[in-house]
Order: C-alpha cells, then sequence, then structure tokens
C-alpha cells in the first residue's frame, strides 16, 4: 500500500510568533547589511512561510500578522541593492538578493492569490463561476504599504534584471485576480 505522508493540520504553539520575532531580527540587522549566515535566515524563513501558506487555512492568519511588512522592508533593501549599478555590485554575488528577491514576491502572491487564479489565466486556463465560487478561503488584505512598494520598485529601474520585473508584474496580476 501506498504510504500518505504526514500532513500538519495545525501549527505548533508560538511558531508563528517566533518567526516572526526571527524575521523582524533579520531586518534590523539588514539595513546594516546582513551576514551570509543571516541571509540564509532570512531566505529559508520566507521559505518556511511560503510552505505553511499552502495550507490555505493559514493564508488570512499570515497575511494579518507583520510578516509582510518585515518582508516588504527587506525586499524593498534588496531591490535598491539589485538596482544601483556599480563596479562593485558588477563583481560581487548578486545571486542571494536576487533569490530572496523571487521569493518574497512568491510568498506575496500566494498570500495575495493563494488559489493562483492569475497563474491559471496567464496559462490559458479560464476558471468558471463554479469554480471560483468553490474557493472558500479568502486572500490576506492587502497592506497599504504595497502601493509605495511597486513604485519603488518601477522607480529607476533600469538595472533591475527583466525576470525580476516580470516576477513584480506577476505579483500586481496576482493582487488584482487573488481579490474578485
Amino acid at each position: 500500500p501506498e504510504e500518505v505522508p504526514p500532513v500538519l493540520t495545525l501549527l505548533p504553539d508560538n511558531i508563528l510568533q517566533v518567526l516572526r520575532h526571527q524575521l523582524l531580527q533579520c531586518v534590523q540587522k539588514a539595513s546594516d547589511g546582513l551576514e551570509p549566515e543571516q541571509q540564509n535566515l532570512a531566505l529559508l524563513l520566507l521559505k518556511f512561510l511560503i510552505i505553511i501558506c499552502r495550507n490555505l487555512s493559514n493564508v488570512e492568519e499570515i497575511g494579518t500578522c507583520s510578516y509582510i511588512n518585515h518582508i516588504i522592508n527587506m525586499t524593498t533593501l534588496y531591490i535598491q541593492q539589485l538596482k544601483s549599478k556599480t563596479k562593485e555590485k558588477e563583481m560581487a554575488d548578486q545571486s542571494q538578493a536576487e533569490e530572496f528577491v523571487r521569493h518574497a514576491l512568491a510568498f506575496c502572491e500566494s498570500l495575495y492569490d493563494p488559489y493562483r487564479n492569475w497563474r491559471h489565466r496567464t496559462s490559458g486556463e479560464q476558471l468558471g463561476t463554479v469554480e471560483r465560487s468553490r474557493q472558500k478561503y479568502k486572500s490576506a488584505p492587502l497592506t497599504v504599504e504595497f502601493v509605495p512598494f511597486f513604485y519603488q520598485c518601477f522607480q529607476e529601474s533600469e538595472h533591475l534584471k527583466e525576470s525580476l520585473k516580470c516576477c513584480l508584474l506577476h505579483l500586481f496580476g496576482a493582487i488584482v485576480a487573488g481579490d474578485q
């Protein structure tokens, strides 16, 4: 018989508070420049949050906590770093910053479009009203930081990779499609 993997329906007590505290520490240190270990920790926390959001019943709770603000702050710092093109930056490895930004945008997509309506639409699938009516979990409420975040990302963005700009546009589409 095929083994069913264990399913964690309830999160361990206080796990979200612990994660939020760890993320806040990373954000506070990020403005001074994160050490590689701290960058790895921030990325790992982000990946963990993405996985937690795969259980759609967690989306609303995580969306109403301060995670999103912390992640937007760190993502903004990384994007500013990626946009400033100097010879030193060209030589330095930017892959860690890029990876964090990609995961941060994927995390936001999972919060604001938990059923991936935007991705279905861009792949040519049209969801009917019946399928849409079966989507019982709400997307997370949009935070006020998002509008300035988008403006900042696209201002003077000629040095930002096209692939990151595409990720940003997908996030914008997900926000619109997820809230319909």
